[in-house]
């Protein structure tokens, strides 16, 4: 996929000579691309403990995939455990690659002894434990929210695995988890780059880059250009 970017400069005193002398960080602004950074192509989908009690509130499509869950006690669950499971994941696309996942776990699993793991899985591998560094409150409450970075085969499922409990059976567990797929670039081109630039002047590079996991990327990107001050 290719965009055009544009160099942005703020009022140098000096032309900018392009060369390999240093490295200068610009902002390089996609104009092509029509969809946010939210937007992606592979739908996320439930599974688990009580069906009636759990739903996909977003697929993830149009923005953060959401699923929640509201369970009335313990005795909706079919385990000898006594713990709920659920699975929110998503089913990688044709060209499989990376997927940097932003998550968000809130809830509540009442006291005593509650119960409230996370973990993430790519395809046929076995799950990772998340650590949950956020807050948990005394009445149960939790708040945790984290990123996993993952490199997904093709036409393989990915996703997350929630686990909930607690001492007191006939408490509701309550818990939301989003995820947010942001989109992953690499630098695969950069294309001709003009000689000089004064102060105050801007100019259009064409870059390739390659999009991992979302269909129509359009974001704002930091690139590293080389270039030297005379």
């Amino acid at each position: 996929m290719r965009f055009k970017v544009r160099v942005l400069t703020w009022g140098l005193r000096k032309p900018v000579l392009l060369s390999c002398a240093a490295a200068l960080v610009l902002t390089l602004l996609l104009v092509a691309g029509t969809a946010g950074a939210n937007h992606q192509s592979e739908a996320w989908y439930g599974d688990g403990e009580a069906p009636s009690k759990w739903t996909v509130v977003s697929d993830g499509r149009t923005g953060p995939a959401i699923f929640d869950y509201n369970v009335p006690n313990n005795a909706n669950f079919t385990g000898e455990d006594g713990l709920g499971q659920w699975t929110f994941a998503a089913q990688a696309g044709a060209n499989g690659g990376i997927r940097q996942l932003n998550w968000d776990y809130t809830g509540s699993h009442s006291f005593p002894d509650p119960v409230t793991q996370l973990w993430y899985f790519v395809g046929d591998n076995d799950p990772q434990l998340v650590p949950l560094n956020g807050t948990t409150s005394q009445s149960g409450g939790f708040s945790h929210a984290g990123t996993v970075t993952i490199e997904v085969e093709a036409d393989k499922p990915y996703g997350f695995l929630m686990v909930a409990g607690s001492g007191n059976t006939s408490a509701a567990l309550k818990g939301t988890l989003t995820v947010e797929s942001v989109p992953v670039f690499s630098i695969a081109d950069i294309g001709a780059q003009p000689a000089t630039l004064y102060a105050g002047e801007h100019t259009t590079v064409t870059a390739t880059l390659n999009g991992q996991g979302h269909e129509h990327p359009g974001a704002t990107v930091t690139i590293v250009l080389p270039q030297g001050l005379t």
